[in-house]
């Protein structure tokens, strides 16, 4: 019941999604997910079993493999104002995995990361990370631990240069701060230097949308939230932000767009539909 009052309290904190990216939501340092333990599951095992996730607990570790997975949804669902937004929805990420979810626009692709994020509670179901039951606890690990960007990147306002200071402050992400990182991503994102000097809230949508990628990549993490990145950037840096991303086996991508560009080997196209949600 207190858990249930935790994450209730949660969901309706004022932090905005854009926070996550620079750790703005652990400001206050918060260090008790650290403590959290549990043996992770996962194996790789073939056919639609594993995509559809009717696995029991003791089939997913039958292979002896243990870390692999990193996400699960398990019949996950969740309503608003009494309409089921999102119903019976079962999905397992695994390490290193590369995850397209395709889907019509407004379907709920988004509220599946929120929940990930503690933003939004199922209503039914469940949802895991690293082998954990996704709880206030675990959602705080969640976003220490993922780097989340969206289309509608909103950092706040002031010059990029300061928002860049503020976010590379934190303690997590002190030893983070690389100038000739940070150079190296600006010319791979094809940013000038004197966008640092302009205000981001000036900024146009595909400025925006690389400034988020550009911080998410300077905080070295390893599994990715990625929803619509490269929806307004032209054909050329769409490639440039693609071809970086899937060039890291070791990364985990969690990816919703409509760009074909993502759909490349490598990349498990899950489609989103009557057979997922309503």
């Amino acid at each position: 019941m207190q858990d249930e009052k935790i994450i209730d309290r949660l969901t309706r904190d004022k932090t905005t999604m854009s926070e996550l990216v620079g750790d703005k939501i652990i400001k206050n340092e918060l260090t008790g997910s650290e403590l959290i333990k549990g043996e992770l599951i996962g194996s790789e095992l073939a056919g639609d079993k594993i995509i559809k996730n009717k696995l029991t607990e003791s089939e997913l570790t039958k292979g002896g493999l243990k870390g692999d997975e990193i996400i699960r949804y398990e019949n996950a669902g969740i309503s608003f104002g009494g309409k089921r937004v999102i119903s019976d929805f079962s999905l397992r990420v695994l390490r290193g995995k590369k995850i397209l979810l395709r889907g019509k626009s407004g379907i709920g692709k988004s509220t599946l990361f929120k929940m990930l994020l503690g933003f939004e509670k199922p209503s039914e179901g469940s949802l895991h990370y690293r082998g954990k039951p996704v709880n206030a606890q675990v959602a705080w690990e969640v976003r220490r631990e993922v780097s989340y960007v969206s289309q509608d990147m909103d950092l706040g306002e002031g010059a990029v240069k300061d928002l860049l200071d503020e976010i590379f402050s934190y303690r997590p992400n002190r030893e983070k701060r690389s100038p000739e990182k940070l150079n190296s991503l600006m010319k791979e994102l094809e940013l000038n230097q004197d966008i640092l000097e302009k205000n981001f809230e000036n900024l146009s949508g595909g400025e925006k949308q690389r400034i988020g990628i550009l911080i998410a990549l300077m905080l070295e993490r390893d599994v990715f939230l990625l929803d619509e990145v490269t929806s307004a950037l032209d054909s050329e840096l769409k490639k440039k932000v693609v071809d970086h991303f899937l060039k890291h086996k070791d990364w985990t991508l969690f990816i919703i767009s409509h760009d074909r560009e993502w759909e490349r080997d490598g990349v498990e196209i899950v489609e989103i539909g009557k057979d997922s949600l309503s």
